[in-house]
This record gives C-alpha cells, structure tokens and sequence, in this order.
C-alpha cells in the first residue's frame, strides 16, 4: 500500500502500479530491485516504467 505523505506518493506512484524497470534495469527479483535502487543513488534523473489499470506507462523523474 503507498500511504499518504511517503516519498513514494509523492513520486506519483499509486495503489495497484506494477513496476516493470528502473532506467532501464528489470525488476523481476529482489536482487534485481535492490541493484536498481543502488545504481539510482548515483543518478540526477530516473525513469520507472509501470502498469497503471492495464496501461503501461513511463514515470520520469529529475533529482535536483
């Protein structure tokens, strides 16, 4: 559940999104989900790619 006032709801990320990648990188184990979330540290912009009510979307973000 993304609870209100989390950096995920304020990423714009919803109840329900399915997570495909990360910049790139599959998400489809732990360990992969755990690479990602390491080589984003060291990134000024990402991009997740999710499934939103059956539609496949892109959501990019730039850290400032």
């Amino acid at each position: 559940a993304i609870r209100r006032n989390t950096l995920a709801d304020q990423l714009g990320i919803k109840n329900g999104d399915v997570a495909h990648t990360v910049n790139g990188a599959v998400l489809n184990s732990v360990p992969s989900a755990m690479n990602a979330y390491q080589t984003m540290m060291n990134e000024d912009s990402f991009t997740f790619e999710v499934t939103r009510r059956g539609q496949r979307m892109s959501l990019e973000y730039e850290i400032r």
